[in-house]
Parts: structure tokens; sequence; C-alpha cells
């Protein structure tokens, strides 16, 4: 796992910022999307690519740590001039922003071309479907970025918009009569 970047909110909301690897540098923000299951990803990661315009790089899932109950997000990239796909990881900061770590690949994620795991179509070497369908974002030109309309993210001390191990608030003891 490596840092490669940190996204901090604008003065419009919007988380923002640069992500810096080895083989790729791009600025990106997280866009809103509509999510019709909720195991729909939680936002889109845009960047801008060579001809200084918008394009989606990714997507990114809403996770729980399990010991935790902390909220996390992950998902990947596919960055401009870069044929590879990379697994980020955004954690939460004290200041509200989001570190984002490059995950590697575990030998597990490398499933060898003839193995199982690869056989979708019923050939060797052709990966199965990865079960997400197709993108929503449009394809005629992406907007720059929205001022009124940031990625839920929710709020480092909102507690109410976490699933898992949440505190539930106590209950209003009854009034005596």
């Amino acid at each position: 796992m490596a840092n490669i970047g940190n996204l901090k909110r604008n003065e419009q909301g919007v988380f923002i910022g640069r992500l810096v690897a080895p083989d790729f540098s791009v600025t990106v923000y997280l866009a809103t999307v509509e999510r019709t299951k909720e195991r729909s990803p939680v936002c889109e990661v845009m960047g801008l690519n060579p001809s200084r315009d918008w394009a989606r790089l990714g997507a990114l899932f809403e996770q729980t740590a399990r010991e935790t109950g902390v909220i996390f997000y992950q998902g990947s990239i596919t960055p401009p001039k870069t044929d590879k796909r990379y697994y980020i990881t955004l954690f939460r900061q004290n200041d509200g922003s989001f570190n984002v770590v490059l995950n590697e690949p575990s030998n597990n994620r490398r499933a060898p071309m003839s193995s199982p795991e690869m056989a979708g179509s019923g050939e060797p070497g052709v990966p199965a479907d990865d079960g997400l369908g197709e993108s929503t974002a449009p394809n005629t030109g992406l907007p720059p970025i929205p001022a009124g309309d940031p990625a839920p993210m929710g709020d480092p001390v909102d507690s109410g918009n976490r699933r898992g191990k949440a505190n539930k608030p106590a209950e209003e003891p009854t009034p005596a009569v």
C-alpha cells in the first residue's frame, strides 16, 4: 500500500486533489452518481485527461471495516495514457480530507490467464463479466466540476450515516406524569 494523494473539499463542497504514482499523475474530483441499488457506487472518480477535459476514471464503493465499523471507500481507476487498472482505497482523515492509497494486487487477484477464475466465456484467457454493468456516466462531454452537487461522502463526525457498528442514539426517558 502506498499513499498517492489527498482529496480535500473545496469551496463548492467537492472533493478534489492530485494523485501521483510512478507511472501517472492526474487531478481528480469525486462526482455524484444516481444510485439505483444500495450496492451501487457512491461516486465516480473524474480526472483531467491530456486535452484538459474531465473524464470518468473509475468509481468508488462504500465499505465498512468489520472490526471497527469505520467507513472507507474502495474502487478502481484507469488513469489517462495508461491501460492499467489501479485499485485504490480512500480513508477519511481528522481534517475531513481523504488520503488515497494505491493497493497492490494480492496473489489471489492475479489469476493465471488459463485459470478457472478467468473463464467467463468458456475460452481460456477471456475474463469473466465483473457484474457491475455499464457505466451511467454520459458519453457526450462531461460537465465541469459541479458547484452544488458534491459526492455525498459523509461527515467525519456524523455517525448517523454509518452502517455496520454505528452507535445507536440513547432513548429519551419517558416523562413522569
